[in-house]
């Protein structure tokens, strides 16, 4: 890439102004014009669609014009101290638009903007000239320039393509194909309302519609898609690709194009399908389509998920980029951000998530009223008395914090002894060294299970810190919150003294299988942080330090919780919660005061999940 003189940067002018006055001026006809040489999701119309979808701030552009004419142009928005990319999360990728020296114009406008310390920009291809051009530009003025890897969105040469797949993969494209009793192909490229609504009712699977997570269900992503399909079909770019079985669509694929490729924003299919699998089967048949008109590329636009790389191993990387002002406040900033907290405890790095004592146990996540909480503190008591004794005279620190370990082992595998014994190990009040035997554990008695891990010291309901002795915890047995008051509805792990089990040969295993049924993907940090308020928390529920371990991770949802048991009844949670496999508490919110093996399941909120239902084994690989 050539650079750009130091004349041909002095002849451009560069200003910052509100996104609404470039709209009511020939700028916007100008910036549609430069738009031209990029995909259509990177258009002024398609910002402006989403803007309604974009976080509260200050939406601005920096306009750089040459000759009395736009050259460059780079859509910001102002969120207090911070200038960030105008975008929403439905915006596949967020890039400069213009010539490489009116991007140092941009620059220097930038630099030269008040009232900013930090700039970030998120989900920029990593060859393009914003990202490579515009931190050496800063660098060279002083700015700390710190790059972090992105997305990578996977997509596909069309020429050729079938041969790039993988053998097993055709034939179950045509075997699918044969059970779908070869389907047809139906493209809609004028807008419809008509293809609209039902491309939205195919989309609107059981799943999503249980967590308000279709397009219907959210009035502004509605507006979304209507305004796309409205707008690019008008255009020629627009396109409702429909699988059409039986005389039934069962599959859509809502898209873009230009004269180069075709860039996915939507596909979803009828779950009564799923088996066939019609969207790989509606993908094929609309790559072949395209090759057909000669067009390069199919461009996935979305996270690189499993389905997904059965078409392709190849993905256009993304990053993002923290720019920090050459101030005193922007490079404090950058010295506590970048040097000071990468170097911290865990623990400290994220203070707003990790309250030394926080714990989901203690969070109240069921929908009651403010009289009802004031009733209900005060019945089960305030805990001053507690915290005056706390003060005046605190518990000693135990001369042994851990109980005496188990005989068992985690891997282990025990039997719980038969009903009959249990009888015999247990006190009056169905305990056993004070540990209770409750009424769910009764259906575990004479079954087989393997030992999940050892527990000696736990945090209680009350906040105090106990040692344990000789207790373990079981795989797969959990409190179901069914025998009420003794549950709570979170499905928490059941405690086991020895003296209730009995050692077990191992049971002869197949192979494990992924099983279907509904997935979710933690999704990005900034994403979680950006749903929570100033205490950590989102309808009540604390999201851990611990927990952003799993962010990007993939994990079988084993249950969703609809009610618990609080303040001494059952009430609806605020919103429904999830529980994922094999994901339990560590106990590392309590630092140093640890450690607690309740192992406890993480409560996870659906604004931090994206859910994904999976209907075959195959698919859950």
């Amino acid at each position: 890439m050539a650079r750009s003189t130091d004349q041909e940067v002095a002849a451009i002018e560069s200003r910052l102004v509100p996104f609404d006055e470039v709209r009511r001026t020939a700028r916007w006809d100008e910036w549609r014009g430069l738009a031209t040489a990029v995909p259509p999701h990177l258009s002024p119309e398609f910002f402006q669609l989403n803007r309604p979808l974009v976080e509260d701030g200050e939406h601005l552009v920096v306009q750089a014009v040459a000759g009395g004419k736009l050259v460059g142009v780079l859509p910001i928005m102002r969120q207090g101290r911070v200038l960030t990319s105008l975008r929403s999360q439905h915006m596949p990728a967020f890039d400069y638009c213009g010539s490489e020296a009116a991007l140092s114009a941009v620059a220097r406008t930038l630099l030269s903007a008040p009232a900013w310390d930090v700039l970030v920009l998120k989900n920029v291809p990593k060859q393009s000239m914003l990202a490579t051009a515009l931190p050496r530009l800063l660098v060279r003025e002083g700015c700390q320039v710190v790059t972090r890897p992105g997305a990578k969105l996977p997509y596909f040469e069309l020429p050729g393509f079938e041969e790039q797949l993988s053998a097993k993969f055709r034939a179950n494209l045509r075997r699918c194909d044969k059970k779908l009793g070869s389907p047809t192909l139906e493209r809609t490229t004028a807008f419809s309302q008509e293809a609209i609504e039902s491309a939205m009712r195919i989309e609107a699977t059981p799943w999503k519609i249980a967590n308000k997570t279709n397009i219907a269900a959210d009035g502004k992503l509605r507006r979304l898609y209507e305004g796309l399909a409205r707008l690019y079909s008008s255009r020629g770019q627009f396109a409702a690709s429909f699988l059409v079985s039986g005389g039934k669509r069962v599959a859509v694929l809502l898209s873009l194009e230009d004269g180069h490729g075709i860039y996915a924003l939507k596909i979803g299919y009828d779950t009564a399908y799923s088996s066939v699998s019609p969207g790989h089967v509606l993908v094929w048949k609309v790559a072949k389509e395209a090759e057909a008109r000669g067009l390069r590329e199919l461009d996935f636009m979305g996270n690189a998920d499993a389905w997904k790389l059965k078409w392709t191993d190849r993905a256009r990387e993304q990053i993002a980029m923290v720019i920090y002002r050459p101030t005193v406040r922007g490079q404090a900033t950058y010295v506590l951000r970048e040097l000071v907290k990468p170097r911290l405890p865990e623990p400290l790095r994220e203070p707003r998530f990790a309250l030394r004592w926080g714990c989901q146990q203690q969070n109240l996540v069921g929908d009651h009223t403010l009289t009802e909480l004031v009733r209900g503190r005060v019945r089960m008591g305030l805990g001053i008395k507690r915290r005056i004794r706390n003060v005046v005279s605190p518990d000693p620190t135990p001369k042994e914090p851990l109980g005496r370990p188990s005989s068992f082992k985690p891997g282990d595998w025990v039997r719980v002894v038969p009903k009959e014994k249990m009888l015999e190990v247990l006190d009056e009040r169905s305990k056993t060294r004070g540990l209770e035997f409750v009424p769910q554990q009764w259906d575990t008695c004479d079954q087989r299970y393997r030992v999940q891990s050892v527990v000696r010291r736990i945090r209680d309901d009350g906040g105090r810190l106990r040692s344990v002795g000789r207790t373990v915890l079981l795989e797969g047995v959990e409190c179901t919150g069914d025998h009420e008051p003794k549950g709570c509805g979170r499905h928490c792990p059941l405690m086991y003294r020895d003296e209730w089990l009995e050692r077990a040969d191992a049971p002869s295993r197949g192979p494990t299988e992924a099983r279907p049924g509904l997935y979710a993907r933690v999704r990005a940090l900034d994403e979680i942080h950006a749903s929570l308020d100033i205490r950590g928390t989102r309808d009540g529920l604390m999201f851990m330090a611990e927990m952003g371990k799993y962010v990007g991770k993939r994990s079988r949802v084993a249950h969703v919780v609809e009610r618990v048991f609080e303040l001494d009844r059952w009430v609806p949670a605020r919103s429904p919660l999830y529980v994922l496999e094999s994901l339990h508490c560590t106990g590392a919110a309590l630092g140093g005061s640890g450690p607690c093996h309740r192992a406890c399941a993480l409560l996870w909120h659906p604004d931090w999940l994206i859910l994904e239902r999976v209907e075959s084994a195959a698919a859950a690989e």
